[in-house]
């Protein structure tokens, strides 16, 4: 059986010297020094456009929003999500200030959220709502 992934989502990934950066088959879609990356492999086709300026400039390292039209044309937005302060002196958390409404706001098929869902998270082991707003209307 083979297993194959036209794109993978990270979030925090591993530098240095010990972990691997770089993939002859995948391609890197966004600025490296983001928390929230994509990879989409090189023999895919499907077409991927980055719109993670539509999250606002707080949500700039946090928030990854890319459209994906499929081989077959269907098009989906997914979301791939860092949900952490920016720093111990800084508790802000910037996918809380990002602009839900407009990434939201997708004419196209679906839309899917990823990202940083561990199970021992503050956020979704409490009772508080996740950084997003589910209801945007």
């Amino acid at each position: 059986m083979e297993i194959g992934a036209d794109l993978i989502f990270l979030q925090e990934e591993k530098r240095g010297k010990d972990s691997m950066r770089s993939h002859g088959a995948f391609r890197w879609i966004g600025d490296e020094r983001r928390r929230t990356r994509a990879a989409v492999r090189v023999t895919s086709n499907i077409e991927v456009k980055d719109q993670s300026m539509i999250a606002g400039p707080e949500a700039a390292t946090d928030i990854q929003v890319l459209d994906i039209r499929m081989g077959s044309g269907e098009m989906i937005r997914v979301v791939n999500v860092y949900d952490q302060a920016r720093s111990r002196n800084d508790r802000t958390r910037p996918c809380q200030q990002a602009d839900w409404k407009r990434i939201m706001d997708f004419p196209g098929g679906g839309i899917v959220v990823a990202g940083d869902m561990s199970q021992r998270s503050v956020v979704l082991m409490s009772t508080k709502p996740l950084c997003f707003p589910l209801n945007t209307n």
